[in-house]
């Protein structure tokens, strides 16, 4: 059963803040959940760290704990386009892609492409990765969690 959460403004300005809160979230959904020890190693994060961001999502409800392991609790999120949050999600991601794009692996895919191109051809892409981004969130949505993977999408006229 697909649990949804709502995060009040002040939850949204810890999990927002970094990309270890949303990745250990997602990361609780694999398998039958995860431990401290897990998350520590899986992240490179001291034990302190990974015990303050995990006491955290579960007092969100993002996360249960029992038997030792936490597993996901709310299943999805949103943060609205408008959010004053929105720009650090998108930051946090984008540095991590920065920071992977050394070691990326064949099976993984980073591009980048700027362009020389009309106003409506770029309409047109914008609505074709619209539908790959819808497409693709339904498809994540409806998979077993086996691994954590970020899906990041950039389209912007280049200014100043």
């Amino acid at each position: 059963m697909r649990q949804d959460r709502k995060l009040s403004e002040e939850e949204k300005s810890v999990f927002y803040s970094h990309w270890h809160y949303a990745a250990i979230w997602l990361w609780s959904s694999v398998g039958n959940g995860q431990s401290l020890d897990d998350v520590s190693s899986r992240f490179q994060v001291a034990r302190e760290r990974g015990l303050e961001i995990l006491r955290f999502l579960v007092e969100a409800h993002l996360c249960i704990f029992e038997n030792g392991v936490y597993r996901m609790g709310s299943q999805s999120i949103h943060l609205e386009r408008s959010s004053v949050h929105a720009p650090k999600h998108h930051t946090n991601w984008r540095l991590r892609a920065i920071e992977m794009s050394d070691r990326i692996m064949s099976e993984e895919l980073m591009y980048t492409a700027p362009l020389s191109i009309s106003r409506a051809d770029f309409a047109k892409i914008r609505s074709l990765l619209t539908n790959v981004i819808k497409e693709a969130t339904e498809k994540a949505i409806h998979s077993e969690a086996e691994d954590v993977a970020c899906f990041n999408v950039d389209l912007f006229w280049i200014k100043k």
